[in-house]
């Protein structure tokens, strides 16, 4: 870079979203209702977000586990590579 050229320092300027402006006058009590009904559902999609991956780490280790137990046939049987049975 030339001496001469000046680095311009940039700063990331937020866009503004249309929902920005937007006010909407709604009652405490119904507010509160739709925030504690966001909250549930939140809750509920993290619990189901946890099943998801615990069936999927069950469902790893029994692959593991059936590999090597696969193996373990294969070697006993002396079965070289998968459809061959030596003869």
């Amino acid at each position: 870079m030339n001496e001469n050229e000046v680095m311009v320092e940039q700063t990331e300027q937020k866009e503004p979203k249309w929902t920005d402006d937007i006010i909407i006058n709604i009652p405490l009590t119904k507010f509160l209702k739709m925030k504690k009904k966001i909250a549930k559902l939140e809750l509920k999609c993290e619990k189901e977000h946890d099943k998801y991956w615990d069936m999927w780490r069950k469902h790893d280790r029994l692959e593991d586990q059936f590999n090597k137990l696969k193996a373990d046939y294969q070697k006993v049987l002396g079965i070289t590579k998968e459809g061959d049975d030596g003869k």
